[in-house]
């Protein structure tokens, strides 16, 4: 009788590393996006005051 470990169903460490590097990416991308709305609604608040 075989035992079936946890690790039989996940993928090779560098497939798992990969899709860890994807997602990383993927959040700093949108990280970048919120800061340049985040940075244009700074920009058009200060043209507002003046």
């Amino acid at each position: 009788m075989s035992r079936c470990r946890i690790t039989d169903n996940l993928p090779a460490p560098d497939v798992i590393a990969q899709e860890i590097v994807d997602d990383l990416e993927a959040a700093l991308e949108q990280f970048r996006e919120i800061l340049s709305d985040v940075e244009g609604f700074s920009e058009s608040i200060s043209k507002s005051e003046v």
